[in-house]
């Protein structure tokens, strides 16, 4: 490369480093690589022809639309050929023009901009991969809407989810008293992930301001499941994180919880209608249901709003985002914290707030498995779709249901993570 090539060749590695925000000079190896060059015409004008070797002809190519402004360069490098010394002076003066406006118009952006963008940045580059058949821990950073907070949360990505295609999301939330490894362990949602290729996402509570049961999320607290604010939009937020690390499929992008994780489900299918394609809801409660409806066991039940009042509160919180998104709907006729009325209840509403009759177009289907008896029914919508179904069991009490052993967990009973 002749004394000009040097000096144009230097400029860019100065610019490069600039815009990346790093001071010293990369590994050689780094250095030559394609990541380390800046976006837009600055990278193609450094590939343009300058390069040496065999690696010129092919650069030279690809990037001879990108030098408009050097006529006699681009002849050059659609040929292949070496840039004469005597053109690399405008070469020089072309790419300095150029760099000139990028710096120009760098430091016209605030530096407490420019201060996060790099941190940022760093943040990312620091954090493990996550790779196919392995999972990670992450933690999410408090946003700047209300009520956002850092939360905790595990990755499992199956082998299959190999970046080639986008893969589903399945997002699950714990109960209370729970932890996210404590339903990952129960409900053995990695395995079935593994066997049918999606990614399980697993949020934490971490910690909230007000009274509640350990661990609990807040799905009757107003301020956590509206859309923009609180709990419901920290866990679409975590979601668009994970879509930052691996590929997911925003078509495919479903949600399963347990008690006040269900809860908190059926608040993000709410609050997040045209984004979460479907929900299942075990021991869980309707949307915006007051605490009070987990109050009573058998002896004394609780108290519940009314399904048109639901209802009513849904079309409010979805406006006009409003999309049907088909619900599963668990539970045990003889759980003795979640009454069976907040099934039915959440049954209800979900028919109301999408015109859906409950009386007809249904299928049932009854068994025993592992000694407990089930029932499962099926409400079809438009065209004959599911759009909600229920999956009512007996003897069993308040838990996941047909998982491995563990705490809140009835393995004798139907699998509940299968459906």
């Amino acid at each position: 490369m002749s004394k000009h090539g040097q000096t144009v060749h230097r400029a860019m590695n100065a610019v490069r480093h600039f815009l990346a925000g790093r001071d010293a000079q990369p590994p050689g190896d780094a250095r030559r690589g394609r990541r380390y060059f800046a976006e837009g015409d600055v990278r193609n004008y450094a590939k343009s022809g300058l390069a040496s070797g065999r690696q010129q002809t092919e650069r030279g190519r690809r990037s001879s639309r990108f030098m408009p402004r050097l006529p006699a360069l681009r002849g050059f490098a659609e040929e292949g050929k070496a840039i004469p010394c005597a053109l690399c002076g405008q070469a020089r003066e072309a790419i300095s023009g150029f760099a000139g406006t990028v710096l120009s118009r760098l430091r016209a952006v605030p530096g407490a901009a420019v201060a996060a963008a790099r941190a940022k940045s760093k943040r990312w580059r620091e954090r493990e991969s996550v790779e196919p058949g392995a999972s990670r821990a992450r933690t999410f950073r408090p946003r700047s809407y209300p009520g956002s907070r850092a939360r905790r949360y595990d990755i499992y990505v199956p082998v299959r989810c190999n970046g080639r295609n986008a893969s589903p999301l399945v997002m699950v939330l714990h109960g209370c008293q729970q932890t996210h490894a404590d339903i990952c362990a129960i409900s053995a949602f990695n395995a079935l992930a593994q066997r049918e290729g999606f990614i399980a996402l697993y949020p934490f509570v971490t910690n909230y301001a007000d009274f509640r049961i350990n661990n609990c999320w807040g799905w009757w607290r107003q301020e956590e499941i509206n859309p923009g604010a609180g709990e419901v939009e920290d866990l679409w937020q975590i979601v668009e994180e994970v879509r930052q690390e691996v590929r997911v499929d925003p078509r495919r992008i479903h949600v399963a919880g347990l008690s006040s994780g269900g809860g908190m489900a059926v608040a993000a299918m709410v609050a997040h209608c045209h984004k979460i394609a479907s929900g299942a809801v075990v021991a869980g409660v309707p949307y915006a249901e007051t605490a009070r409806a987990v109050a009573g066991t058998h002896v004394t039940r609780g108290t519940f709003r009314a399904v048109s009042d639901i209802s009513i509160q849904m079309n409010e919180t979805m406006g006009d985002n409003k999309r049907l998104a088909p619900i599963l709907i668990v539970h045990s006729r003889d759980d003795p914290v979640v009454d069976l009325q907040s099934a039915e209840n959440l049954r209800e509403s979900w028919a109301d707030c999408f015109g859906i009759k409950t009386s007809n177009r249904v299928s049932v289907r009854r068994g025993v498995t592992l000694g407990t008896t089930w029932e499962h029914k099926k409400y079809y919508g438009f065209r004959w779709r599911s759009a909600i179904e229920t999956f009512y069991l007996e003897g069993v009490g308040h838990g996941w249901y047909g998982g491995a052993p563990g705490r809140f967990s009835y393995p004798d009973a139907p699998n509940v993570t299968e459906h």
